[in-house]
């Protein structure tokens, strides 16, 4: 067995310095993404900052996201100005408009609820219950409960 060359870089290595490498260029995309992200964060309102995510400039328009229709419409009240302030300091980028767009969250889904199993034991004394009972409707009700039995194991 020949001993590693010490001149060999780790792969890893090389795929992150390699600029034709699609994790480099992934990796340059983002870093531009959050230095520009940063930037039109100076022309939003602090309170606004963790409801906006800014995903990029296309043709010239800057693409803002937020979770909430309430959130979209006080970036909309906003825009005008973020704008007029966006073309001002930073024309470097290019703006000529921005669009709003709302993206909900995801919820996870409410788990299924299982129906609560009776024992045999508690089906026969609704049934005795049942039996006993001169109200046609609660005889019927206690029946219909009773049959939610437990399978034998």
């Amino acid at each position: 067995m020949t001993p590693p060359d010490p001149t060999d870089k780790p792969i890893l290595q090389r795929v992150l310095t390699d600029r034709r490498s699609p994790l480099r260029q992934l990796i340059a995309q983002s870093e531009q993404l959050a230095a520009l992200q940063k930037q039109v964060y100076r022309f939003i309102p602090a309170e606004l900052h963790p409801q906006v995510l800014v995903a990029g400039i296309k043709e010239h328009c800057l693409l803002l996201i937020t979770h909430s229709g309430a959130w979209a419409a006080k970036l909309r009240q906003l825009q005008g100005g973020m704008l007029r302030n966006i073309q001002q300091q930073l024309p470097e980028l290019q703006v000529r408009g921005i669009q709003i767009k709302v993206r909900p969250q995801s919820r996870p889904r409410k788990p299924v609820r299982q129906a609560n199993r009776l024992s045999q034991d508690n089906a026969e004394l609704l049934l005795q219950e049942a039996e006993h009972t001169e109200h046609e409707g609660l005889k019927r009700v206690l029946r219909r409960l009773a049959s939610h039995t437990r399978q034998p194991d």
